[in-house]
């Protein structure tokens, strides 16, 4: 059987999985209590679950992927609000004109990108190809020291930028993220309710 959005979309496999899914974050929040349950760390962990048979292959492999992101789920989320000013930064330097036109409508610091930046773009790409970007991205991130995230969340702005540009106000850009990121993530809901 082949569930284009992975396990947690296929009725016959959804409940077998959303259980080793709370097995997982049970033994993570147990393991690194200094960071424990956050929410959003589901979407972090489950494709890991697709990739591996074998639960404790999953887990050390999403610990190691927390030992690197982890910091973006503590308290007070200082790592991941740096990586909205880089953003921020990144984009008046490519696109001025929507760097000014996110200014004006209170977005310009790039406090809408919270989710793509802090969920590695779990939300905003489709499940089959999410895995060849995370590779793709931590490939290239351990032999350049740069963080290409910043860069590619700069791209996924370009590509809604003709929609962004006409936001008149803060809660219209977020609803353009919302709905990009909604459209991709319904293909492979992974709450574990």
């Amino acid at each position: 059987m082949s569930c284009s959005g992975g396990p947690f979309s296929c009725p016959e496999t959804r409940a077998a999985a959303t259980a080793r899914l709370h097995s997982l974050l049970t033994a993570f929040a147990l393991y690194e209590p200094s960071i424990g349950y956050c929410q959003g760390l589901h979407d972090c962990a489950a494709p890991f679950l697709e990739v591996f048979d074998e639960d404790w292959k999953a887990f050390w492999c999403f610990r190691q992927l927390m030992c690197r992101v982890g910091c973006n789920f503590q308290e007070g989320m200082v790592s991941i609000q740096r990586e909205m000013a880089k953003v921020a930064v990144l984009l008046s330097v490519i696109d001025p004109a929507l760097s000014r036109h996110l200014r004006t409508v209170e977005a310009g610091d790039c406090r809408f990108c919270f989710q793509m930046l802090l969920l590695l773009f779990r939300r905003e790409v489709p499940w089959q190809q999410l895995l060849v970007l995370w590779e793709s991205l931590w490939a290239y991130e351990a032999t350049t020291q740069c963080n290409l995230h910043v860069e590619v969340a700069v791209a996924m702005l370009q590509v809604h930028r003709k929609t962004l540009l006409q936001c008149r106000e803060f809660g219209d850009v977020v609803m353009v993220r919302y709905q990009t990121g909604k459209q991709h993530a319904s293909t492979a809901d992974t709450s574990i309710a």
